[in-house]
């Protein structure tokens, strides 16, 4: 167990007693992931602060993304800094990854935030995006061809799309009876 002792945690006044004064652990425990049959204990390492003063013990807000990211390690999915070091190996702003993946701009700031867990298929796009950032420019659908047809947007798919959008046009709901 790693012990910082006497550290003044920025930001971090003792409720109790007001004290800015503590001793800091790294602490292994487990958090509750899941309801019923599928609740699981999933392991995690915390700084927890205690008042020199007073002995209150108090998590900060790294204790909460250490929580949200040995959940996302439990469940396989990338991390929220792991998410938002792909968008800045990029060098793009919100706006403009959002504009290369098709997620809306909000969505990706709650994955950054640790506030929403992307769903897997999301998850894998990020990571083909993290494994060949140099293709990254390439999934963009460039203004001139938004809102033609798929065939004309993706050409390498051409003979595929064509027989969709085909099928597509010829497509009618049967009359209710």
């Amino acid at each position: 167990m790693e012990r910082l002792s006497g550290v003044a945690v920025a930001g971090l006044t003792c409720p109790s007693c007001g004290q800015r004064d503590f001793i800091s652990n790294l602490e292994s425990t487990t958090i509750p992931y899941g309801a019923n049959e599928d609740a699981t204990e999933v392991p995690v390492e915390l700084w927890v602060h205690t008042c020199r003063s007073c002995g209150e013990a108090i998590l900060d807000e790294s204790a909460e993304d250490a929580k949200h990211a040995a959940i996302c390690a439990h469940l396989g999915l990338l991390s929220p800094r792991e998410i938002t070091e792909i968008r800045n190996s990029l060098g793009f702003s919100r706006k403009e990854f959002a504009e290369l993946t098709g997620f809306g701009e909000a969505t990706i700031a709650r994955w950054e935030r640790g506030a929403l867990l992307q769903n897997a298929s999301s998850d894998r796009y990020l990571r083909l995006i993290r494994r060949r950032p140099q293709d990254a420019a390439q999934l963009v659908v460039p203004s001139e061809k938004k809102g033609k047809a798929l065939s004309e947007r993706f050409s390498c798919l051409g003979p595929l799309l064509s027989d969709l959008e085909r099928q597509a046009r010829s497509f009618e709901l049967a009359p209710c009876m």
